[in-house]
């Protein structure tokens, strides 16, 4: 891990090459079908996430993170302020988890699981200022 202060050996981690692998793909390069369903998942693991903020498990983990301050670098399902990508990652991954709804569309494996962590690395690149900017 790179914030641990381990040295990385041999270049870009898992996350990194997942993160690139993902961007890498172009709308173009997708069938309709694909893109449709992609869109699916992706709302369904979003509605699990406000599903899941009244639950007491979802409240006690954003005081966690909300206390825990961080560089303003992403945002939380259902909040407004912003925190550091770690923690978005942590609890944006744990709130589409809660209710244990979600990927029951037709998905297959657990899809949303890599959501928040692919999401929370891009956003928090400083390459990608001008498309957070544009995404608000």
């Amino acid at each position: 891990m790179t914030g641990s202060g381990a040295a990385r050996v041999g270049g870009p981690g898992i996350v990194e090459q997942l993160a690139g692998w993902v961007l890498a793909v172009r709308t173009e390069d997708l069938t309709l079908a694909v893109r449709d369903q992609a869109k699916l998942l992706l709302l369904d693991t979003i509605g699990c996430g406000f599903a899941a903020l009244d639950e007491p498990s979802a409240c006690a983990l954003l005081a966690v993170v909300e206390g825990s301050g961080g560089a303003a670098q992403c945002t939380v399902i259902g909040r407004a302020h912003r925190t550091s990508a770690a923690n978005a990652t942590l609890a944006n991954g744990a709130l589409v988890r809660i209710l244990d709804f979600n990927d029951y569309v037709n998905a297959g494996p657990a899809i949303s699981a890599g959501i928040p962590a692919i999401t929370s690395r891009w956003r928090s690149r400083p390459a990608n200022s001008a498309a957070r900017a544009g995404a608000r």
